[in-house]
């Protein structure tokens, strides 16, 4: 049993960990789908390769996450996927089939939004923060 709860705290935390090598440096928006055929997951994919520019200048990070794993970029089909089930468990809400998550560069959670995220609003979400401001104004 120890070993049990000692291997489940370590890939917590290293999944943790992977998010965190982002903090004050990107800000990472996280799509949970049950699977990559959701056609919201699909739809939202379309909307952020729309403006792939507006994403790098935002410097945002994409993370796919599904139930057992999950897969990094905003590309439907992606060379890295890693087995994971914990970043899923810890953002994730049963009641929502889809759903979004923006962490800023601090690191905390900065919206959420079950449903299709339309670019317009994530950027000026971002847009609105105080790092970003602060961005825009020494460029």
């Amino acid at each position: 049993m120890t070993v049990l709860l000692f291997i489940m705290a370590t890939t917590l935390s290293t999944n943790a960990q992977e998010l965190n090598t982002h903090r004050w440096n990107n800000r990472v928006l996280l799509i949970f789908a049950e699977n990559d055929n959701d056609p919201t997951f699909t739809e939202q994919l379309k909307e952020l390769n729309s403006d792939i520019e507006g994403l790098k200048e935002r410097k945002l990070i994409v993370y796919q996450i599904f139930p057992s794993h999950y897969k990094t970029g905003y590309a439907h089909s992606n060379e890295t996927i890693k087995p994971d089930e914990s970043i899923f468990k810890k953002y994730s809400t049963p009641s929502d089939p889809f759903k979004a998550v923006l962490i800023g560069l601090d690191g905390g959670v900065k919206y959420e939004k079950s449903g299709l995220l339309k670019n317009k609003v994530l950027f000026a979400i971002i847009d609105g923060m105080p790092m970003r401001k602060a961005e825009l104004n020494n460029n």
